[in-house]
């Protein structure tokens, strides 16, 4: 941070606050870390096939999603695999070449400004695993955003964590 001047006079004062504003403007104009994508999940492709797909709920507020990727599900030195710069997206491949490939993956949303596009990264998501060609779709049931989507409910035959919360409470 700059050095901020002393104000000593009503004289000083009104070019020492634009000093202050210059200093500040930075900091007090970050946007809010959006939060973590709902409903992630990793979809393993036909048998035989190559690759797993990941898909996701839009965030609202959001301008990009960045995607790590790991091959034993430890994320310490994980490198991030997907930088997407397209708040809309929902959804991204990982060619896996071959089949029988497992991997793990967690995702976060990015926001930022227009001078700084994708500044401030939200929290990650539950990491998630399938492997490819396993023609199966694993959901993220341990985060606590599983349940909801567009319209609140998760899709597909899987209840979700929402659903599960809304029936224990009606129970």
């Amino acid at each position: 941070m700059p050095q901020l001047p002393v104000i000593n006079s009503l004289e000083q004062l009104l070019p020492s606050l634009k000093v202050w504003q210059q200093a500040l403007n930075p900091t007090l104009n970050l946007p809010v870390a959006p939060r973590t994508p709902f409903n992630l999940r990793a979809t393993g492709g036909a048998a035989g096939a190559t690759g797993i797909t990941l898909n996701w709920d839009i965030v609202k507020g959001a301008d990009g999603y960045e995607i790590q990727s790991s091959s034993n599900g430890d994320f310490s030195t994980a490198a991030i695999v997907a930088t997407l710069t397209n708040g809309a997206a929902t959804s991204w491949f990982d060619n896996t070449q071959v089949t029988s490939v497992k991997r793990w993956y967690r995702i976060r949303a990015t926001n930022g400004t227009t001078q700084s596009p994708h500044y401030v990264k939200g929290p990650w998501s539950a990491p998630i695993n399938n492997t490819s060609g396993s023609a199966t779709t694993v959901y993220d049931q341990t985060s606590g955003t599983s349940g909801a989507s567009q319209n609140g409910w998760n899709r597909g035959s899987n209840p979700g964590i929402g659903q599960r919360r809304l029936l224990s409470l009606l129970s």
